[in-house]
């Protein structure tokens, strides 16, 4: 019995465990990913982190919709930061459509439509105060004119 025991015991010392897979499933695969691209943007590497996060939606196979949902709405918050260097409401909106029109349950749609609807708003008021600017400087230029003509009298 006792040799028994020592000879199990000496097979159990040779046992190693088998090593893991060489590739992760895709489920850990771009949950680690979407754990990378999340740990770029805390660290505000916008560029960084929005790259990682296009790579998941080009990533073959595709990713899940939860993941590629994920993908979308992050991307398009990136591009809103305020203090994102890159940042672009204009490609924020085009982004937010494609999760809008793509993931239609996600819980974060209402979420979407507002912050669309805001950036929509402040592009809009971004156009009419160039117009209003520009708009002004040509009734400087009007004003300047109508003082010369009146210096001239």
């Amino acid at each position: 019995m006792l040799l028994c025991l020592c000879f199990s015991l000496g097979l159990a010392g040779c046992f190693r465990p088998p090593a893991p897979p060489a590739v992760l499933p895709i489920e850990s695969v771009e949950a680690t990913e979407l754990q990378n691209a999340g740990n770029l943007l805390s660290q505000r590497k916008y560029r960084e982190a929005e790259n990682a996060y296009r790579k998941i939606l080009t990533s073959s196979p595709a990713p899940a919709a939860d993941e590629a949902a994920e993908a979308h709405y992050a991307i398009a918050v990136i591009l809103t930061y305020n203090d994102n260097p890159h940042r672009n409401y204009a490609q924020a909106i085009r982004e937010l459509d494609d999760f809008l029109r793509l993931h239609p349950g996600d819980t974060r749609v209402r979420d979407a439509q507002n912050l669309r609807f805001m950036l929509k708003t402040i592009i809009d008021i971004k156009k009419e105060n160039e117009r209003l600017s520009k708009s002004i400087e040509q009734l400087k230029l009007l004003d300047i004119r109508q003082e010369e003509l009146r210096g001239d009298k």
